[in-house]
């Protein structure tokens, strides 16, 4: 076993957190450029009227979900590519990166099928019926800007695994100002373009997904910092066993994140079915906490690579000291997160709108966040440190229990049984959310302790 810097060595802490940080911090910021490309859509397309605005809303959500679900797939390549780099097994890498590329092909055509299908949703549901043919096309042409995601996964989650995680955050910076340029071309007609509203939108999203999947692989191959990958050597036959790790890790990772999504997405529309004012004020708060929530969503991008690279050392102390600093810098973020969100309630729903019974419900609402805000780090955190160890199956039924078989039932019976309204809702999520963390910490527990392994 070969023993890296840890807890045993003084000063282990703030090399830990050093270290954890100076990794995160890109990942952190990733994730906050990959939200704002979705704010520039909404606020772009909302100049143009009501009926694409609400396509854009609708659209998003849909395909963000599928977006997700390919993305909790590929992300198995993070933890594995950390495990070879803790081992020294460098020349692995360029093995793991074309298996990768025959995973993400499979990956990308089922999220072009599903993406271009899933639509069907909202003609079941009580939509708009003007919103209708505009979604159609819009989901349409979004699912050309599917591959390219999926592409783009294989060479980041590679980088980032291997500890470079600054070049996604720079193409992602730079994604934005060529978004706001496609928007201004597709979306209100310039350039020669035709004004294409809330379709043109997705023309951009999907044309800013390829430039940036030529991006990430342009830096594989012209930094040297994988020299094993190279162009002339990307080709390589398709290994059933390499193909079906990835899958037997990824799958369970996608499951969980599209359902903890889902359940968001489920909620939204329950509180749609109590009036106009509890879904804005629902809006409105689930929107600042999931912004929020982009922090702890790098850190846990972070933590895995740590106690993946630990593990790949043979270093199981460093693994378990690593991901317990990661969770509980997450949830002290978190918690001074809510202690905001506590402090300064109203200015953050005077950010959002200036209708007083919107604002009045939101407030309650963003105390209800307050509350899961620091459950939320938790969770989050501990599913990163699992994922170091591999561990994907498990924290999938967990997650299961929690949000599905706990947090839903109990956010409905709330609302409906027992007539609590919006908050009823509020209070599943924070209950499911609870559950989670709790379950997700006593499983990293268990599977980190040095000595005996965990059955």
């Amino acid at each position: 076993m070969r023993r890296i810097r840890g807890p045993g060595l003084p000063g282990g802490l703030a090399l830990e957190l050093r270290a954890l940080l100076r990794l995160a911090w890109p990942m952190v910021l990733a994730q906050l450029l990959q939200a704002g490309l979705g704010f520039i859509d909404t606020v772009m397309v909302g100049r143009v009227g009501a009926v694409d605005l609400a396509v854009v809303g609708v659209g998003s959500s849909l395909w963000i979900l599928v977006y997700l679900g390919a993305l909790g797939m590929l992300l198995s390549i993070s933890p594995i590519a950390a495990h070879h780099v803790g081992a020294g097994a460098h020349a692995r890498l360029r093995q793991l990166y074309q298996q990768g590329l025959w995973y993400a092909v499979a990956v990308a055509l089922l999220a072009f099928v599903v993406v271009r299908h899933i639509a069907a949703v909202a003609h079941w549901m009580a939509v708009d019926p003007r919103v209708l043919p505009r979604l159609d096309e819009y989901m349409d042409a979004i699912s050309w800007g599917l591959p390219a995601a999926c592409l783009a996964m294989v060479p980041r989650f590679l980088a980032e695994g291997s500890g470079h995680v600054k070049p996604m955050m720079v193409i992602l910076a730079l994604l934005l100002p060529l978004n706001v340029l496609g928007n201004y071309a597709l979306v209100y007609g310039h350039f020669g373009f035709p004004a294409l509203g809330a379709v043109g939108a997705a023309w951009s999203t999907a044309l800013g997904l390829w430039a940036g999947a030529f991006a990430i692989h342009g830096w594989i191959f012209a930094t040297g910092k994988f020299p094993d990958i190279r162009p002339g050597i990307v080709w390589a036959r398709p290994e059933a066993g390499r193909v079906l790790e990835l899958l037997r890790l990824g799958l369970p990772i996608s499951v969980s994140m599209v359902m903890e999504t889902s359940l968001f997405v489920v909620v939204a529309v329950l509180m749609g079915t109590l009036g106009a004012v509890p879904l804005a004020a629902h809006q409105i708060a689930i929107n600042y906490a999931s912004l929020m929530f982009m922090v702890p969503v790098g850190l846990s991008l972070a933590i895995t690579v740590r106690v993946g690279q630990a593990l790949g050392a043979g270093d199981r102390h460093a693994a378990r000291f690593r991901g317990r600093v990661g969770i509980a810098v997450s949830g002290i973020f978190m918690a001074v997160s809510a202690l905001v969100i506590l402090v300064f309630p109203d200015r953050i729903t005077a950010l959002y709108t200036r209708d007083a019974p919107v604002a009045e419900l939101a407030v309650v609402l963003l105390g209800l966040a307050a509350l899961f805000q620091f459950f939320d780090g938790l969770q989050v955190a501990a599913i990163g440190a699992l994922r170091g160890y591999r561990d994907t199956t498990l924290p999938m039924l967990l997650c299961l229990v929690s949000y599905w078989l706990c947090g839903l039932p109990l956010s409905w019976a709330a609302t409906f049984v027992f007539e609590l309204g919006p908050h009823g809702l509020w209070l599943g999520l924070v209950a499911g959310l609870v559950l989670a963390a709790a379950l997700l910490n006593l499983r990293f527990e268990r599977i980190s302790r040095p000595v005996s392994p965990p059955v």
